[in-house]
């Protein structure tokens, strides 16, 4: 990471350690922290695990994820999203953004053309 953000000190203080198991901290890019309605991250992350399973994949951490989510009486939850060279990751806060819920850590991989085209044409994804 190149300079010291509000993101970062989330990042540094309150990452779990199963999310400095496969991340390296110092080496996070595209780092944002985003608020969402928690009943809709839930449906998000239902969504996202569907899609990652079609591609023989996990989400590590979903499980306990879904579960604190679900039983989590804040309206809203923060997302603190990004990735390394080998994993992305959703650190999900509480509203006070101090306290995490829980980390959803994916392995990345390259993706087909066809992937591509259809994330831009269907999703709106735009690709750099």
């Amino acid at each position: 990471m190149k300079k010291n953000t509000y993101e970062q000190s989330i990042l540094y203080s309150i990452s779990p350690s199963l999310l400095r198991q496969y991340i390296v901290l110092d080496d996070v890019k595209n780092l944002r922290l985003i608020e969402k309605d928690r009943r809709r991250a839930i449906e998000e992350i239902d969504i996202h695990i569907e899609n990652v399973r079609k591609n023989n994949s996990d989400i590590i951490g979903y499980s306990l994820l879904k579960k604190n989510l679900e039983s989590s009486s804040d309206e809203t939850v923060y997302i603190l999203s990004g990735y390394d060279m080998k994993y992305g990751f959703d650190l999900y806060l509480d509203k006070s953004k101090s306290h995490p819920i829980g980390v959803a850590i994916i392995k990345l991989r390259i993706k087909s053309e066809e992937e591509l085209k259809w994330e831009r044409e269907v999703l709106g994804i735009k690709h750099s």
